[in-house]
């Protein structure tokens, strides 16, 4: 969506987190059991949609920590945008909650805006 794309360039982070809760929390009232968010981006607004939710929120870094930790790694490289590197709400959980040594990189987007 153009919309949400151009709201984090411009960083809306609030309007995108009222967006975030409003669509959660019609998917909890049509009877989700736990929710997912499909981009690591918007990861960054969990803990507000989390906490205007009754049912869980399943946050990508911890599964993906899960199978670092079962194939025996302790050091990861993370491959991310900027908006993903310039803030810790997925690195900060891998190292913080899942004690992982991380490192990234980000990529410039191929068409320039």
């Amino acid at each position: 969506m153009r919309e949400i794309e151009d709201l984090q360039h411009k960083g809306d982070w609030q309007g995108l987190t009222t967006r975030m809760v409003d669509a959660a929390q019609r998917l909890e009232a049509g009877g989700a059991d736990v929710l997912l968010i499909c981009t690591n981006t918007m990861h960054r607004m969990v803990a507000d949609v989390q906490a205007a939710l009754g049912v869980p929120l399943l946050h990508i870094a911890d599964p993906t920590a899960g199978r670092i930790k079962a194939a025996g790694l302790k050091k990861v490289g993370l491959l991310c945008t900027a908006f993903t590197m310039e803030h810790a709400f997925y690195k900060g959980r891998l190292t913080d909650k899942h004690g992982l040594n991380v490192r990234h990189s980000w990529f410039q987007p191929i068409l320039e805006m």
